[in-house]
């Protein structure tokens, strides 16, 4: 995972008058993604994922199954607090 520096300029996401979605770290694989966004949601933050062209071109194509690296998004106004549990949970070390 990228972590909380994540470049977020992949832009909002349009929903329709919902708040914008904007991408809050690039994880591995869809278990790693899950794994973020369950702690969010734990916390009261709305949060989803998607697969990402973040590695395109280095196996030459997206893959099929859906596996690689996934963009974690949550809504705008959640953003700084996610950010916050990310780098707690960071900042606790692979034992959490």
């Amino acid at each position: 995972m990228n972590g909380p520096d994540a470049p977020s300029s992949a832009g909002p996401v349009e929903n329709g008058g919902e708040p914008e979605v904007r991408r809050l770290t690039i994880a591995s694989n869809e278990l790693e993604a899950e794994l973020v966004c369950g702690m969010l949601r734990n916390e009261g933050i709305i949060c989803t994922h998607r697969i990402t062209n973040f590695a395109f071109g280095s196996g030459g194509e997206l893959p099929q199954s859906g596996a690689g690296p996934r963009e974690v998004l949550v809504h705008e106004p959640n953003l700084a607090r996610a950010r916050e549990l990310l780098d707690g949970l960071s900042a606790a070390g692979p034992d959490v």
